[in-house]
């Protein structure tokens, strides 16, 4: 009796002692932060180039992941997108009469550099669509640009080097702007492409406009090229081929002899010969002509990648040509007979997780799981 008594005192004695002890801390659940590492991965799409013209050695790229520079013509590229806050560009030009000075414009607007690249500055006051497409620099005043737009579309202008700008009134100002080229020898003509309502003119450095479409079958335009020695002779570059006009857009004519693929996507003449053009289209690769369009001929040997989407001629020496492509930039020293891909240092630094992982007992169980090869599955025969 007495041992049970002292049994149940020592339970009870234990119980009290046990629920009046302060609660245990609960040790805090450690959350590990994923792990990252940089890998670094080509850059592809290469949508514009653009070359000095005081030193034909630097070129500059806008890709699917920013600006691109070379000064040794295209052997080594490196990053330039210091303060470049949006990444996905589209058009870069070259001031012409300011060493260093050049725009790029993209889905973040338009962005000057007066340092090669070094640094950016954003310049977007009263461009109210950030969806840059296109720009053009008046060859003779470079502080007169103009901005073309998708989206909600429109024509911007600006004459002061981009520090404001201001939409052009009209048809233009709801249209999606494709091309935008200015005679160099007469720059009150200036010529817009648009997709689809086809091509409009201005006689008078962008007052006023004009729509040139008689002839056209086709009304995006992708493309447009001013001769050097001529503002009245226009090339424009379709979907259905190349069309050219004498009369400054007043009539136009199809001239696709030989272009066995009429996606033509960039247009480029030869400054100093300008029978010679070069035609880039989509998945059909580089069409040269050497008569101002009436045969063209393919010019692929060498081009890895066959959708281009921009053309530059060098402007010292004419038989070298830089194709922006879907796969990178390639070269011809050759006029086109012969190309060779130009991408070293064309890469871009990104952040990826390392996947956690995979426990033992998963990995076991995958094992089991997986089917045996042909011979285990027969008793391992021969």
């Amino acid at each position: 009796m007495q041992k049970s008594l002292f049994f149940i005192i020592f339970l009870i004695t234990t119980y009290l002692i046990l629920a009046c002890a302060p609660p245990k801390e609960k040790k805090p659940s450690i959350t590990h932060e994923p792990e990252y590492i940089w890998k670094e991965v080509d850059i592809n799409w290469v949508y514009s180039l653009a070359i000095d013209t005081n030193d034909s050695s630097k070129i500059y790229a806008a890709t699917e992941h920013g600006m691109y520079k070379t000064e040794d013509k295209a052997n080594i590229w490196k990053e330039a997108n210091h303060r470049l806050y949006n990444l996905n560009v589209y058009s870069v030009v070259v001031d012409t009469k300011r060493p260093g000075v050049l725009f790029v414009g993209g889905d973040g607007g338009v962005f000057k550099s007066t340092n090669e690249g070094g640094e950016w500055v954003e310049k977007n006051i009263g461009l109210t669509n950030p969806l840059v497409r296109v720009l053009t620099l008046n060859p003779h005043n470079p502080d007169r640009l103009y901005a073309g737009c998708f989206g909600a579309g429109g024509l911007f202008i600006s004459n002061n080097g981009g520090d404001s700008w201001e939409m052009i009134k009209g048809e233009l100002s709801a249209l999606q702007i494709t091309s935008i080229a200015i005679s160099t020898k007469e720059p009150v003509k200036i010529y817009v492409g648009t997709w689809g309502k086809g091509m409009y003119k201005s006689e008078d450095g962008g007052v006023s406009w004009l729509s040139v479409n008689t002839g056209l079958t086709n009304s995006n335009i992708r493309a447009i090229a001013v001769d050097p020695t001529d503002a009245e002779t226009v090339y424009a570059g379709t979907e259905d081929g190349v069309f050219k006009s004498h009369d400054g857009g007043q009539s136009w004519h199809l001239k696709k002899n030989g272009l066995l693929n009429t996606y033509v996507w960039t247009l480029v003449i030869d400054p100093k010969q300008p029978e010679i053009i070069y035609a880039g289209t989509w998945v059909g690769g580089v069409y040269k002509t050497e008569d101002r369009g009436e045969k063209w001929k393919e010019m692929n040997v060498g081009l890895v990648n066959t959708s281009v989407h921009t053309l530059i001629v060098d402007t010292k020496e004419s038989n070298i040509i830089y194709a922006g492509t879907e796969g990178g930039i390639f070269q011809t020293i050759d006029g086109g007979i012969f190309w060779k891909p130009k991408n070293k240092g064309l890469i871009q630094k990104i952040k990826e997780k390392v996947p956690p992982p995979i426990p033992k007992e998963k990995l076991q169980k995958r094992y089991k799981s997986a089917p045996k090869p042909e011979g285990e599955r027969h008793g391992g025969g021969h």
